[in-house]
């Protein structure tokens, strides 16, 4: 049984999806149980989960897209072979993230990423809310809820939820920033596969930066650790404020 689709292309940091010469995958033998499908979905959750890498879109006008790529490491390798038939050691995604600011202190994001690994699709939304404006001297707080989807799995359906606080302030060039979450997963096994869908809940924590390179390029780079699982990201982005 294979979760990933039939076919591997592979994939280019800071860009969305570079297809290179492509070859079948292996097909896994065997009836692999649920505590091994459970483990899998919890890696698939924190690899494909929403990404906040942007900490804000800038006001009521702002406009921010940016190009990013991220590496997620996986904690069950044995698991991840058995629905696979791959021993990599991380999930690599390359994708494309936006946010524009809306009135009432909202702003609405998304983002279409490719997988590595097969050819999954992932796409998401975000909506946030800004409790606080930062200011030169105090952050800006933020809280959002974000929805996960993806195209392509062969043999099961993938979907998440997750809420999310950040902080951010802003220093001359760099603008730090940190939040906490939740997330909620499913990953269904499509009919006539004997599994039960798993349903992975996670803590997630993440901290990351964006350094100006010009008044509206910027470079960033973030940390997450989504339950066990650590994922590290870069970004290349024009802001307009």
């Amino acid at each position: 049984m294979r979760i990933f689709g039939k076919y591997q292309c592979a994939g280019m940091l800071l860009a969305a999806c570079a297809v290179l010469p492509v070859w079948a995958a292996p097909i896994v033998s065997g009836v692999p149980d649920q505590a091994a499908f459970d483990s899998f979905a919890k890696d698939v959750t924190a690899a494909f989960d929403y990404r906040p890498l942007q900490p804000d879109a800038g006001g009521i006008l702002g406009l921010d897209v940016s190009a990013f790529g991220t590496v997620a490491q996986i904690h069950d390798r044995d698991a991840y072979h058995t629905f696979t038939g791959r021993n990599d050691h991380v999930i690599s995604l390359g994708g494309v993230q936006i946010a524009k600011g809306l009135p009432g202190n909202l702003e609405v994001g998304g983002f279409i990423a490719g997988v590595a690994q097969g050819s999954v699709t992932l796409y998401g939304a975000q909506l946030r809310y800004k409790l606080l404006e930062g200011t030169p001297i105090t952050p800006s707080l933020a809280f959002a809820a974000h929805y996960t989807g993806a195209a392509g799995l062969d043999d099961a359906r993938f979907r998440s939820w997750g809420v999310d606080a950040t902080v951010a302030q802003s220093f001359l060039i760099f603008k730090p920033y940190a939040g906490v979450g939740y997330v909620w997963g499913r990953l269904s096994p499509r009919h006539g596969i004997a599994l039960a869908p798993s349903h992975p809940e996670r803590v997630r924590g993440f901290a990351g930066i964006r350094m100006a390179l010009l008044p509206m390029l910027y470079v960033g780079a973030q940390y997450e650790r989504v339950g066990r699982t650590n994922t590290y990201s870069a970004s290349l982005g024009l802001s307009i404020p």
